[in-house]
C-alpha cells in the first residue's frame, strides 16, 4: 500500500512570496501616497475670474445631430467676450447646412468648411491647425462637436485657471451616467485616467490632457510650431502635444462640476477598446520619463494581483504567513479606497465609488492587454 505524503511548501519560498509580495505593495502605496494623494490634498486658490476674449475651437467630422445638441449649450456659455469656431473636417453628413442656421443665429460663430481643402495629413491635426489660424483671440479652449458642457460656468471656470504663468489647462471629460458593466468601464477607465493626470500635473510632472476638454494659448502652439514635430502620427494632437509643450510651472488643472464636458457620443465596446488602443500608440511616444512613471504603474498593479494569489497558495498551509499576506492585501486595499474614493468624488465620478476593488482587478490585465495589442497597431 502506497503512503501519499503531502509535501508542504519549503519556508524560504513562503517568506520569499510574502516579502515579493509585500515590496509590490510598497511600489503601489508610494504611487498612492506620493502621486495620487496630491489630487485630494489640492487646494488652490481660484484666481480672479479673467475676462480676456476666448477662442471656443470644436472640432467636427459627421456631427451634425451631435452638433444640433450641443451647440447651443457651447453658445449660451455665461462669459463676456468669445467666439466659437467649429471646424469641419470633412463631414459627408448634413453638418454644413446645419451650421448655416446656427450662424444666423449666433453673431459669435465661425464655421471652417474643409470639405475643399486637400492634404496628407491624417487625423485631427490639420484641422485644428488651420482653426487655430483664424482664431482672433489668444486664449484657446478645445472641445469636440460631441462633447456637452456640465454648465453655463465651464467656459468660465476653465479660463480663470489662465495667469500670466499658466498657459495649459487641463480639463476633465466623462460619459452619461448608465447602468450595466460597459457604462462602468468607461466611468472607471475615464476616472483612472483623469486621476493620473491631474495627480501628475499637480506633482509638476504633467504630462497629457484630452482635447475634448483643454485649454493653451495660442502663443504657446505657435513657438512650438504645432503639431509639426508629429504631424506624421494619426493621433496625439492633445495627449502628445501637451506632453510636448507641458512643464512644471505652465500646466494648471480644473476639475469642479461645473467645468467638465460629457461625450454624447455612441460609443460601443468595440469602438472604445479601438480609442484605448491607439492611445497606447501614441503614448509611446511619451518622454522617457513619463513613460516609466506609467509603465511602471502599469506593470505593478498585474503583479500585485498575480503575487497576493502566490503569496496566499504558498502559505496556504501556514497560518502566520497567510494571515500576514491577507494583512497586507487589506491595508494596501483600504488605503486605495480612500485614495481613489475621495479623488473620484473630487473630480464628480462618485459612481465609480462602491466598485473600485472589481475596477482595479479589471483594469490591472486588461490595461496591459491593450498596451500589448497596440504594439501591432501603428499611429499612421
Amino acid at each position: 500500500m502506497l503512503n501519499l505524503v503531502v509535501a508542504l511548501p519549503n519556508p524560504l519560498l513562503i517568506r520569499i512570496s510574502v516579502f515579493l509580495f509585500a515590496a509590490l505593495t510598497l511600489c503601489l502605496l508610494g504611487y498612492y501616497l506620493g502621486v495620487f494623494l496630491r489630487l485630494i490634498v489640492y487646494k488652490s486658490k481660484r484666481p480672479p475670474l479673467m475676462n480676456v476674449p476666448v477662442s471656443v475651437i470644436v472640432y467636427a467630422k459627421n456631427d451634425a445631430i451631435s452638433l444640433e445638441q450641443t451647440l447651443p449649450d457651447i453658445m449660451a456659455q455665461e462669459y463676456e467676450n468669445f467666439e466659437v469656431i467649429v471646424v469641419d473636417d470633412h463631414s459627408c453628413d448634413n453638418t454644413a447646412v446645419v451650421m448655416e442656421e446656427f450662424q444666423k443665429k449666433y453673431a459669435n460663430l465661425k464655421f471652417l468648411d474643409m470639405s475643399s481643402s486637400v492634404t496628407n495629413i491624417k487625423g485631427r491635426k490639420y484641422p485644428l491647425s488651420l482653426a487655430i489660424k483664424v482664431s482672433a483671440y489668444e486664449h484657446l479652449l478645445f472641445t469636440q462637436a460631441d462633447c456637452m458642457p456640465t454648465s453655463k460656468y465651464w467656459l468660465q471656470r476653465m479660463v480663470s485657471r489662465f495667469s500670466s504663468k499658466k498657459q495649459i489647462v487641463l480639463g476633465h471629460t466623462t460619459y452619461p451616467q448608465g447602468r450595466g458593466l460597459f457604462n462602468f468601464l468607461l466611468h472607471f477607465d475615464a476616472f483612472q485616467v483623469a486621476m493620473q493626470y491631474f495627480s501628475y500635473a499637480i506633482a509638476r510632472v504633467p504630462f497629457m490632457g484630452l482635447g475634448q476638454n483643454l485649454a493653451y494659448t495660442k502663443t504657446l502652439f505657435l513657438k512650438n510650431q504645432g503639431f509639426s514635430t508629429h504631424y506624421h502620427l494619426r493621433y496625439g494632437e492633445d495627449d502628445l502635444f501637451i506632453n510636448q509643450v507641458a512643464t512644471k510651472n505652465n500646466c494648471a488643472v480644473e476639475y469642479s462640476a461645473e467645468a467638465q464636458t460629457v461625450s454624447t457620443a455612441i460609443v460601443t465596446p468595440a469602438s472604445w477598446l479601438w480609442d484605448k488602443r491607439h492611445h497606447y500608440t501614441t503614448r509611446r511616444t511619451y518622454k522617457g520619463k513619463h513613460r516609466f512613471l506609467l509603465d511602471f504603474y502599469g506593470i505593478l498593479n498585474p503583479l500585485f494581483y498575480l503575487s497576493l494569489a502566490f503569496a496566499i497558495w504558498m502559505s496556504w498551509g501556514n497560518l502566520l504567513w497567510l494571515l500576514i499576506a491577507i494583512g497586507i492585501f487589506v491595508v494596501k486595499t483600504a488605503v486605495m479606497y480612500i485614495i481613489f474614493g475621495l479623488s473620484a468624488k473630487k473630480i464628480n465620478e462618485k459612481g465609480v465609488i462602491p466598485y473600485i476593488l472589481a475596477g482595479d482587478i479589471l483594469f490591472a490585465f486588461l490595461n496591459p492587454a491593450l498596451y500589448i495589442g497596440s504594439l501591432f497597431t501603428k499611429n499612421k
